[in-house]
């Protein structure tokens, strides 16, 4: 199965199809795949928790999707997900709590809501804590510095 294959229909959530989930939306993300593709893998009720906003329901986020063409950092602070480790844990037979703890530098945690709805994985709400993504900072140019030689500890005496 392929991030674009239509999702089999399951009956109970399990930790793969979160994972699907969250890979598949991701990868729409970076490609900056247009709104219409993103919107089957949200739920009704969504709740979407920016550092600089909060996007509510599926109409709301597609206009504020639209318009992050021009301003893709909010974007790029919902698709470090992938990069990142995900735990899953399943609360109930259609209900999963997923937290992100991202491995990038200026990236922040993320809290998902994932629901299963008409036989597919939604997410229901994402809520990202902290700041918005931060551009990890440049090394300064010039030669390498030389490597830092630990210093000796003399051995003790027997007293």
């Amino acid at each position: 199965m392929t991030p674009s294959d239509p999702p089999i229909p399951v009956r109970v959530l399990t930790p793969a199809h979160v994972h699907r989930l969250i890979e598949t939306w991701c990868t729409a993300l970076e490609r900056r795949g247009p709104a219409a593709e993103l919107l089957p893998h949200l739920a009704n009720g969504l709740l979407l928790q920016l550092p600089d906003r909060t996007v509510r329901g599926t109409d709301e986020f597609a206009r504020w999707y639209r318009r992050q063409h021009d301003h893709a950092e909010s974007v790029a602070v919902l698709s470090a997900a992938a990069a990142g480790r995900i735990d899953v844990r399943i609360a109930t037979p259609v209900h999963a709590e997923v937290t992100i703890s991202p491995w990038l530098p200026g990236h922040a945690p993320q809290n998902w809501w994932v629901v299963l709805r008409d036989g597919s994985a939604r997410i229901r709400s994402i809520s990202v804590r902290g700041g918005a993504a931060v551009p990890r900072p440049e090394p300064p140019a010039g030669p390498e510095p030389a490597a830092r030689v630990p210093a000796r500890i003399p051995a003790l005496s027997p007293a």
